[in-house]
């Protein structure tokens, strides 16, 4: 069902999403502690996408039947998750006035994310593919460790 090209592209776009997210909060915000987590979390975005870019180009080409094959599930797939949105609790991030509440809703989107390659890998029979998705997961979980130091640095549980 997904290749690893699919398995890349859907994460770069992913991790363009939540780039984008950022940066706009990061330009609305007046507030310094909110523009710098903001920007941060821009830029591990971006290098996410930039690394999951390089790792898509290290893997063998499909042959042109393969590709055929699966060009409309993942131009479908693409454009739900191009399109996708992350509002909290009905604000936008850029509406968010409490650093604490924005490392909240950070973690709350990596978990979300790691919960969209767990399900992406229980489709998957591929080794290689399941590999990546490994790699991928791990990736947000180190960012989910550094908000949560974060967070604990705000004063906040867990």
């Amino acid at each position: 069902m997904f290749t690893i090209a699919d398995i890349y592209n859907i994460a770069i776009q992913v991790e363009k999403n939540g780039e984008k997210e950022y940066e706009k909060a990061a330009i609305k915000t007046s507030l310094p502690k909110l523009r710098e987590l903001y920007t941060w979390m821009a830029q591990q975005e971006g290098l996410h996408a930039n690394w999951f870019a390089q790792l898509m180009l290290e893997k063998p080409e499909q042959s042109k039947s393969q590709q055929e094959l699966n060009t409309m599930g993942r131009e479908m797939l693409q454009k739900i998750i191009r399109e996708s949105h992350f509002p909290v609790e009905e604000k936008e991030l850029e509406e968010i006035t409490d650093p604490l509440d924005a490392v909240n809703f950070a973690i709350l989107q990596e978990k979300e994310t790691i919960t969209l390659y767990q399900f992406i890998f229980s489709l998957v029979e591929d080794r290689e593919v399941k590999t990546d998705l490994q790699k991928i997961v791990a990736e947000e979980e180190g960012h989910i460790t550094i908000l949560e130091k974060m967070r604990r640095d705000l004063g906040g549980d867990q």
